[in-house]
């Protein structure tokens, strides 16, 4: 078990550990070692029913960081440029992606590959313009993941890379996320 886990069983049972009995640090008092622990911890007595209702609490803790709740997970969007196989791509200086959807969107993640031979690459979002490289002309393709976890389009808004410099192959940009329904702007 975590300890974290361990914390929060203890805070719930009043376990001596979350109480800080051994080596605990005090403000304001000299730092004293008191030696190898030779009692030992000090569990807890829990039911299994006990022991599992603190763990489903612990895992809600846990997932109310990872996500939304109350969110619409139900229109997933993935929208890309170029269309079609990568390998037959047009090698252009900018690229801009159609929406899938004709609703509001909420971006989780962007992926672009700057192609070789770019010398800056500039991702254009909405009203949103970001710098993502700048430098000399790569000489191999770099790939960019970037969380943007919560930035919301409109389908009229832009969704453009740009390139410059001496592009010789095919670049790329992803974006991915979930269409807001109606009423659902979090």
């Amino acid at each position: 078990m975590c300890k974290a886990c361990h914390m929060v069983l203890a805070e719930t049972a009043g376990c001596s550990i979350a109480a800080g009995n051994r080596n605990q640090i005090v403000p304001g008092a000299a730092d004293v070692d008191h030696g190898q622990d030779t009692k030992g911890a000090e569990v807890p007595a829990l039911t299994e029913a006990e022991i599992a209702k603190r763990l489903a609490l612990i895992s809600l803790r846990y997932q109310r960081y990872g996500y939304d709740r109350e969110f619409d997970y139900s229109h997933p969007a993935d929208d890309y440029a170029p269309q079609g196989t990568f390998a037959a791509a047009v090698i252009a200086s900018t690229l801009t992606v159609q929406p899938d959807y004709d609703m509001p969107v909420r971006y989780d993640s962007l992926t672009v590959i700057s192609p070789v031979g770019a010398t800056s690459t500039v991702v254009k979002l909405g009203q949103r313009t970001m710098v993502l490289y700048s430098g000399v002309a790569l000489t191999a393709p770099l790939v960019q993941v970037l969380e943007v976890r919560g930035i919301i389009l409109n389908s009229d808004d832009d969704r453009t890379v740009t390139w410059t410099g001496a592009v010789t192959t095919a670049g790329y940009i992803g974006l991915t996320g979930f269409a807001l329904t109606r009423g659902q702007f979090s």
